[in-house]
């Protein structure tokens, strides 16, 4: 129960609240990374990987970075263009993706009575833009008219 009213405390009690708030985020944090490098450590022995300290005098870290800067700037470079490809093909299958879910959608719309949505065929929609490519150079004949007319008069 004094817990309750340590929390409760209004103004006086933020700071305790600060505190206790970042010490159960904080434990949790370390919980969780515990756990998750234990993990890893579990994986990369099964795969029978050695490991190395980064600080080693003969770890590989230290064997790649005595090696001719050359080779390892081609090797970054062609890692980028790997990677940039990969992003391209992603956000291309991604569009794709998104394209393919929305004219499903469309098409799933138009069967539905209730939604007004009607799927129209090649030729209707060629006469539909027609109609209003028609009506909007109508209107601009009749505003330039008026505008003529307008001037007319003053």
């Amino acid at each position: 129960m004094s817990f309750i009213v340590f929390i409760q405390d209004g103004r006086q009690g933020l700071l305790p609240r600060i505190f206790l708030f970042s010490l159960i985020s904080g434990v949790g944090h370390v919980c969780y990374t515990s756990v998750y490098n234990y993990r890893q450590q579990l994986i990369l022995k099964s795969k029978n990987v050695q490991q190395y300290s980064p600080l080693a005098s003969n770890s590989p870290a230290k064997e790649i970075l005595n090696n001719d800067k050359k080779e390892s700037n081609d090797r970054k470079e062609l890692n980028d263009k790997k990677e940039l490809n990969d992003k391209k093909e992603l956000n291309d299958k991604k569009e794709t993706k998104d394209k393919k879910m929305m004219d499903g959608l469309l098409n799933w719309l138009a069967t539905k009575k209730w939604t007004g949505i009607k799927k129209i065929s090649e030729e209707e929609y060629k006469q539909i833009k027609q109609a209003r490519a028609e009506a909007k150079a109508m209107r601009l004949e009749d505003s330039s008219t008026t505008y003529e007319n307008s001037n007319n008069r003053s």
